[in-house]
């Protein structure tokens, strides 16, 4: 083989070995938004806007950086509020 051949072959190597993981980042974001979106529609599930300076990477990068979906756990009521529901009973989804 020669150098231009063998360097050829080098590239050609690495970026199909990019594509692939281009691909993959693609279908989990992908995964991650209808995730989120399904989640957003149920409605034990609610959206909290964070106006604190702390951002997610995943909802940064979609230009939505100050939204948070929480879920509310129904299985064990706040029994110090009347059997409603607190803020303990909020969990990160």
């Amino acid at each position: 083989m020669s150098n231009t051949t063998l360097t050829y072959h080098v590239i050609k190597t690495q970026t199909d070995t990019f594509r692939k993981k281009v691909k993959n980042l693609e279908e989990q974001h992908g995964n991650l938004v209808l995730d989120l979106e399904t989640k957003s529609e149920d409605p034990k599930y609610g959206v909290v806007e964070n106006e604190g300076q702390y951002n997610s990477a995943m909802a940064f990068a979609n230009g939505v950086h100050n939204l948070y979906a929480f879920r509310l756990q129904s299985l064990h009521p706040n029994l110090q509020n009347g059997g409603e529901y607190g803020s303990r009973n909020l969990r990160l989804a």
